[in-house]
């Protein structure tokens, strides 16, 4: 599996949901992978970065567009956007190209 913390702002991300049933609660979300019944829950922000990878986006981009919209350094969002990331593509719903 490949390491997500080596990846480069330019590196493009993009959800893997084919698997994935979602359900909207309130700003939050709730997903179950249907091969093996796992769930995903995102809070509001992970549901935002959810929506926003919907069709590839490079790293830098998304990371820059959060940052501007939570009012947090750009170091800081980097982090925790690849933090949230590596998670994701633990699960198997997430792709990534270099």
């Amino acid at each position: 599996m490949r390491n997500l913390s080596a990846l480069s702002p330019s590196s493009t991300v993009k959800r893997n949901d084919v698997h994935l049933i979602a359900s909207e609660l309130g700003d939050d979300m709730v997903m179950m992978d249907i091969h093996n019944g796992l769930y995903i829950s995102l809070n509001s922000t992970g549901r935002k970065i959810w929506e926003m990878i919907e069709n590839p986006v490079r790293l830098s981009v998304l990371v820059e567009k959060l940052s501007v919209k939570y009012n947090v350094d750009y170091d800081t969002c980097y982090n925790e956007t690849i933090a949230f990331l590596e998670n994701l593509y633990e699960k198997k719903a997430l792709d990534i190209a270099d």
